[in-house]
């Protein structure tokens, strides 16, 4: 039994819920995190976990072709046969119902964003997965609706600063996950999804579009934190939210050289198994906090 609940808990990739932390993006950026907003935004996290984890089967048992060509992923539940595709299809509709619950007990916006998530991300990957450049953008897309459903489930208006900010960094990883596929020599190059962005991909001209990306992220950071979290210079807040800037910028540059070794195909794995980018992506966060939470 306990055998059957980690291949389930290992299908819906639980450790992929740490991106739905974006749902927190807003109530904490504008500082209004009390104890009613933190219980909404839970709730709206849990809601968002369950349907990616939904989109994830369903993703799972359409690629279960190209997943039995990868040298890690054939060891997943669906594509190593460990749970079988009606059995996948079961839970799938079992976790989109729960977040359904979930949404519309917080507000209609929610339920319709969240219904929006899940459609896009079907979309994905029936579809725009296999599409150059529309991939990627699908990819910032799902990241804006997850920071959306978190600013709408609570009420708090959406800051286009911190909306562009998301559009861009999701954009990099999204763009340097290509990349790092490209580059893996691991992978055939005949497998069927490497064949695919190696044909759509020019390798010199998404390098510099990487790199583009993770400019206008740092830029749209550093302006945030310039013209709308310090409102006075000389204090404690203003320095950890000037110290959260050069941390990110050192983030951003380890996201760069483990793209280009091809160590960013999955960038929450990665990241956790590289301990010294991870402490400089924990400052970048922690300092924002305080920059933030001293500054109320």
């Amino acid at each position: 039994m306990l055998h059957n609940l980690y291949l389930y808990i290992k299908a819906i990739r639980v450790w992929q819920w740490f991106k739905n932390l974006v749902v927190f993006t807003l109530p904490i950026g504008s500082g209004a995190m009390d104890f009613q907003i933190l219980i909404k935004s839970l709730w709206a996290f849990l809601g968002l976990s369950f349907i990616s984890s939904s989109i994830y089967l369903i993703n799972d048992i359409k690629d279960i072709e190209i997943d039995s060509q990868h040298y890690m992923k054939k060891n997943r539940p669906i594509s190593s046969g460990l749970i079988s595709i009606q059995s996948a299809k079961i839970f799938s509709c079992l976790l989109f119902l729960l977040s359904i619950f979930i949404f519309s007990s917080l507000n209609l916006t929610s339920l319709v964003l969240g219904c929006s998530y899940f459609l896009v991300g079907v979309l994905y990957t029936f579809k725009l997965k296999f599409t150059a450049y529309f991939d990627v953008l699908t990819i910032s897309s799902l990241f804006l609706i997850r920071v959306l459903i978190g600013g709408y489930s609570v009420e708090i208006n959406p800051s286009s600063i911190l909306l562009l900010f998301i559009f861009f960094s999701s954009l990099s990883l999204a763009i340097s996950k290509r990349i790092s596929i490209i580059k893996d020599d691991r992978l055939p190059v005949d497998s069927l999804y490497k064949n695919f962005l190696c044909n759509s991909f020019e390798i010199n001209k998404t390098n510099n579009i990487f790199k583009a990306t993770l400019i206008l992220s740092f830029s749209t950071y550093t302006f945030w934190v310039f013209f709308v979290n310090i409102t006075e210079l000389f204090t404690f807040a203003a320095v950890f939210s000037i110290l959260s800037i050069f941390f990110l910028g050192r983030s951003l540059l380890g996201i760069y050289k483990l793209t280009n070794i091809s160590e960013l195909e999955d960038f929450l794995i990665s990241i956790y198994k590289n301990k010294q980018e991870l402490s400089f992506i924990f400052f970048t966060i922690l300092f924002s906090l305080l920059g933030i939470y001293l500054n109320l």
